[in-house]
């Protein structure tokens, strides 16, 4: 494993500001820049949390797994996250079953919950210091919208299995007036520090990072690198947030 100085550029972070994140890890060059053709079961492209988390599943059960990344690994939105790990989502509840319907919402809240507790359990088997802990989280009104809101979302999160709970107060925001929802069994953690762990159990199973290396063409065959360099895949995974393709103007 490589490290680098904590000096800003590109690779550290895609914004101009740093987060706590970023600020309170190395960089991690790992392999360095991919200078060679090379072949793999699975090329995947982005050192996110996405990316990471499918390279160490993919090496967890045997597949020969190698990682492109432009920056360093979590420079991009991954090491800006707030690092909460919830089912209360952005999105609210009874927005998605409107749209999607019972059945696909209760997907969505199980998904989310199996994705916390992967953490949970992934935190525990490689005993990774990244500061998980377990935490209710909290759901209120703001002055503008109205109290049915959080009625709907209530009985809709229900409906979705999603563990939730109406209560008096908002720990910490003593002039706010009225119920919230409180959703215990959500979490926290440091993006990074867990990254960083699952990056190490990738390239002990055999697995390959490359950082500061751009993938300049995806197709069904690889990769090819922006300086000329191939890796060629049985299979492709785009993890890039927004999508590395110009087929549209909105993603």
């Amino acid at each position: 494993m490589q490290h680098s100085s904590n000096s800003f550029d590109e690779r550290t972070t895609s914004g101009r500001h740093k987060s706590y994140w970023i600020e309170s890890t190395s960089p991690h060059a790992y392999s360095g820049i991919l200078k060679q053709n090379i072949h793999a079961d699975v090329v995947i492209i982005g050192g996110g949390l996405a990316g990471v988390s499918a390279g160490y599943c993919l090496t967890e059960v045997g597949k020969k797994v190698v990682i492109i990344e432009d920056g360093y690994i979590g420079s991009g939105e991954s090491g800006r996250t707030t690092a909460h790990l919830v089912t209360a989502l952005d999105d609210r509840y009874y927005d998605l079953e409107r749209i999607f319907g019972e059945e696909e919402t209760k997907l969505i809240a199980a998904s989310h919950k199996a994705a916390i507790q992967f953490v949970e359990d992934t935190v525990r088997k490689e005993n990774i210091p990244c500061q998980f802990e377990r935490v209710p989280g909290y759901l209120f009104l703001h002055p503008s919208d109205e109290h049915k809101s959080l009625k709907e979302e209530f009985e809709a999160a229900t409906k979705a299995g999603v563990d939730v709970r109406e209560t008096p107060s908002v720990p910490g925001m003593l002039n706010y007036q009225g119920t919230c929802l409180e959703f215990p069994g959500q979490a926290q953690f440091h993006p990074l520090v867990y990254m960083h762990a699952l990056c190490d159990a990738i390239e002990k199973k055999g697995g390959k990072i490359f950082t500061g290396t751009h993938a300049a063409d995806i197709n069904h065959e690889g990769i090819t690198t922006s300086e000329g360099y191939t890796v060629k895949a049985n299979h492709v995974v785009v993890a890039t947030n927004s999508p590395v393709n110009n087929l549209v103007a909105m993603h």
